[in-house]
């Protein structure tokens, strides 16, 4: 029984490893395109209008 505790110990950290590691990836995915997106409008507005 404890054995069979431990594998599924295992299994549930290495399944929560990859869903922290797609949740980053996809943090980062949402984040960076954003603030270049917004750095780019801001430096417009500064450029043009400040």
């Amino acid at each position: 029984m404890d054995q069979v505790a431990n594998r599924l110990s295992t299994e549930i950290n290495q399944t929560h490893k990859k869903m922290s590691w797609f949740e980053i990836k996809n943090y980062l995915y949402a984040v960076v395109p954003t603030g270049l997106l917004s750095g780019l409008v801001f430096w417009l507005l500064t450029h043009f209008f400040a």
